[in-house]
C-alpha cells in the first residue's frame, strides 16, 4: 500500500488517527534555509529537536528542507557545513525523510547520508516528463530516494504511467491539491510570483490573478479514484489542519473532484 505526505499538527487525535502508512511534514525553526531571502514557511508550525525526537518514536517523520536554491550560500565552505549540520541534527532526532528540491543537496544526501535518511524529491523540481530520468541515472547512488513528488498542474495519466515505468524503483508521489492549470504560461506567471517575491502587494495581486484565472484551472484526471498502489502528499506547512483533513477524506472516500487546491489558502 502507498503512502500519504501530510504536514504535521500536534494533535494526537489527528496524528494517532491517520498514522499508519502516514509520513509528516515539519521542521526547525532554526536551520540553513531560514536566512533565504524568499523563505516564508509559518514559524508558528515549527517545532523543537525534543518533540521531533518524542514524535519520531511512534510516527515517521519528513524533514522540509524545500529551498530550491539557498542564494547559491550552499556552495560555500561555510554553508556546506551548515547543510551538513542540520541534515546530521535530523538524523540524531529521528527523522526518517527529508523533503528536498535542491540538486546539489540530493547529491550530498545521496553520496553521503544514504545509510542514515530517505529522499524525497520535491515537486518544484519539476521533474514531470521520462526524461527527468536521467537526472538520477548520473547519481552515484538513488538507493536512498524513496519518492519522486510530481504534481497534478504538469501530468496526465498516460504521461504518469509511462514515468512510473521508466524510474522503476524509484517511486512517483501525486501530489493532489497544488494549482491546476491547462496553461502553462498561467502556470509559470503564478510560480514566478509564488517564488520569486513575498510582500503583501504581490499577495494581494496573486490573490486576484487566482481569482480571475480560475476558468483555465482543469480537473484531476491524473488520479481519477484512489489506488492503494499510489503514495500522495496533501497539504503544506502553514495550511490549517482542516484543509488536508477534509481532503483526505475526499481522496479515501473516492471524491477526487471534491479536493480544495490549497494555493490561495497559503496567502491568507
Amino acid at each position: 500500500m502507498g503512502e500519504m505526505l501530510l504536514p504535521l499538527y500536534l494533535d494526537e487525535s489527528f496524528m494517532e488517527s491517520e498514522s499508519e502508512g502516514r509520513i509528516f511534514l515539519t521542521r526547525f525553526e532554526q536551520d540553513f534555509q531560514k536566512d533565504c531571502f524568499l523563505f516564508h514557511e509559518a514559524r508558528n508550525c515549527a517545532i523543537s529537536p525534543e518533540e521531533a525526537r518524542s514524535i519520531s518514536g511512534r510516527h515517521q517523520l519528513c524533514y522540509a528542507y524545500d529551498m530550491f536554491h539557498f542564494e547559491n550560500r550552499e556552495f560555500t565552505v561555510e554553508g556546506y557545513k551548515e547543510i551538513c549540520k542540520d541534515i546530521q541534527t535530523m538524523i540524531d532526532t529521528g527523522f526518517k525523510y527529508i523533503l528536498v528540491s535542491n540538486p546539489y543537496i540530493i547529491e550530498l544526501l545521496c553520496n553521503e547520508y544514504s545509510k542514515d535518511i530517505r529522499v524525497i524529491v520535491s515537486s518544484q523540481l519539476e521533474i514531470n516528463h521520462p526524461h527527468s530520468k536521467i537526472f538520477f541515472d548520473v547519481l552515484n547512488n538513488t538507493r536512498s530516494i524513496s519518492y519522486v513528488v510530481v504534481s497534478q498542474n504538469h501530468l496526465h495519466k498516460q504521461e504518469f504511467e509511462e514515468m512510473r515505468r521508466t524510474f522503476g524503483s524509484i517511486e512517483l508521489m501525486v501530489e493532489l491539491d497544488r494549482l491546476i492549470s491547462d496553461n502553462q504560461i498561467v502556470h509559470e506567471h503564478f510560480n514566478n510570483m509564488l517564488y520569486g517575491y513575498y510582500n503583501d502587494s504581490v499577495k494581494y495581486h496573486l490573490k486576484k490573478y487566482i481569482e480571475e484565472n480560475r476558468r483555465y484551472f482543469r480537473k484531476q484526471d491524473l488520479v481519477d479514484q484512489f489506488d492503494e498502489n499510489i503514495s500522495y502528499k496533501l497539504g503544506e506547512i502553514g495550511v490549517e489542519k482542516e484543509i488536508p483533513e477534509k481532503n483526505l477524506g475526499h481522496l479515501l472516500n473516492n471524491e477526487l473532484e471534491d479536493i480544495q487546491v490549497i494555493d490561495y489558502d497559503l496567502w491568507q
